[in-house]
């Protein structure tokens, strides 16, 4: 029989919960009124409050269910609401399952809750069972090492003390202390497929081998937990290093030569960092995805569409995630430290390009342009590094103008490359392409007096 004072330890130190108070997820099935019923012995019943999430898909039989748990917390003096969303048209517009759009919903409001009564954390009564069925899913479904330690005591807000609770030791439990409980019709339905999983897989590989699937699986994902947050740890600080620029929800920029000497397995890893702090999480990211991204990391101008809106581009050692297409990711992207210096040349162009020597020459080494100084200065504004915006244009050897896009066009720089092409301009008036040259009216000539040196480091 489970102690609940065991219980409360996980409460307390696994999942590292300070008292505050707990907005309960409570459907009203066994489990969940089994983890309701704990903790109004262990906890303060001012600090419990219960949600019931109606999704809308049982008719009659789900306003029972509510009805059920609105009941017993009255009964109990425990604080209690009920909200229903309609999880069938939600999963529609969403072209999401209905477990997944009701499991989203269940979150959503369980957050909003807690946000209304000023509470840190949500309790859900996920147990060992719940966790043997999610690794053997994500097994089916293909996973890596993070798959299979399956569901944590602690994500982020939520916490779950009963993972290391069998299915078996909750209705023993719950009959004993005679707690009533609903059934939820679905739950024999193999349409859904953890019902599946559950009602045939499970049983299937017990019965005809003699293995008690979860205990197995459960020991698995826990050593999976233990070599999982070694390598996380790990993984943080190739992130920490590479991470050039970070707007959660927006953007995040990565230096891919770092990404790029790290190991693979920790390199994945800073990756799924970097877009999950930008998405949120990573519903929906397939090792697929981030096998894409490593393999432009060092390429210029190309891109990986993900889920959800997000793209990933390249260019010049920095690998960017953000929303939006690719013309926005670029012209957002952060780039490397530009240094100037103004250099005096009196003799003309052989005295230039002597001084030069000393370092690579322009058009050899595409991170060094010189421009005429005073021509620059001309234009009254500083030259800055950038991608290519509308409305730039470049200068004609004959003194005329034209707009940077027909350049490229003229240039036969490939369409997919345009986005990417780095830009030295003041304003919207371009003074040159670090990979390919410096335009009429700015490049130096004999008669330059001062000659602009740009370098970027």
């Amino acid at each position: 029989m489970i102690n609940i004072d065991h219980i409360r330890h996980n409460l307390y130190h696994r999942c590292s919960y300070d008292g505050s108070g707990l907005v309960l997820g409570v459907s009203g099935g066994a489990d969940s009124m089994f983890l309701l019923h704990v903790l109004m012995q262990t906890e303060e019943r001012d600090k419990l409050h219960v949600l019931h999430v109606n999704h809308n898909i049982r008719g009659a039989e789900a306003l029972a269910d509510q009805e059920h748990v609105l009941e017993y917390c009255r009964q109990h003096g425990i604080s209690c609401n009920a909200v229903t969303r309609d999880i069938p048209t939600e999963a529609q517009d969403k072209s999401i399952s209905l477990e997944e759009a009701g499991r989203m919903a269940r979150y959503e409001e369980l957050r909003r809750e807690a946000h209304r009564r000023g509470y840190k954390f949500i309790a859900c009564a996920h147990h060992s069972n719940d966790r043997a069925e999610t690794v053997l899913m994500n097994i089916l479904r293909g996973t890596g090492l993070r798959g299979l330690r399956g569901i944590d005591y602690v994500s982020g807000d939520i916490l779950r003390p009963l993972l290391d609770v069998t299915r078996t030791q909750i209705m023993e439990y719950v009959h004993e202390h005679n707690i009533p409980y609903v059934t939820d019709s679905t739950n024999t339905d193999n349409a859904y497929r953890r019902n599946a999983v559950r009602n045939n897989l499970f049983a299937y590989v017990e019965d005809n081998y003699g293995v008690d699937l979860v205990d197995r699986l459960n020991s698995l994902a826990d050593l999976a937990r233990e070599d999982s947050d070694c390598l996380e740890r790990m993984a943080e600080e190739v992130f920490r290093k590479a991470l050039v620029e970070k707007s959660h929800g927006s953007k995040v920029v990565l230096d891919a030569k770092i990404i790029g000497e790290a190991d693979t397995a920790l390199a994945k890893r800073a990756i799924r960092r970097a877009i999950g702090t930008v998405k949120g999480d990573l519903v929906d990211i397939a090792h697929s995805h981030v096998e894409a991204i490593l393999s432009i990391a060092d390429k210029t101008g190309k891109q990986v569409p993900l889920p959800h809106g997000l793209v990933v581009t390249t260019a010049y050692n920095r690998i960017t995630i953000c929303y939006g297409d690719m013309q926005e990711c670029h012209q957002q992207l952060p780039l490397p430290q530009m240094t100037q210096e103004t250099l005096d040349y009196s003799g003309g162009n052989a005295r230039l390009y002597k001084k030069l020597n000393s370092r690579p020459m322009p058009g050899q080494y595409m991170h060094t342009m010189c421009f005429d100084a005073d021509a620059v200065n001309r234009l009254g504004e500083p030259p800055v590094l950038r991608y290519r915006l509308t409305g730039d244009r470049i200068r004609l050897d004959n003194g005329g103008t034209k707009k940077l896009k027909d350049w490229m066009i003229d240039s036969k720089i490939p369409a997919g490359l345009r986005d990417g092409v780095w830009v030295i301009a003041c304003g919207s008036t371009v003074l040159g392409a670090p990979q390919y040259r410096a335009f009429g009216g700015f490049a130096p000539s004999p008669d330059s007096k001062k000659v602009l040196v740009l370098r970027i480091d």
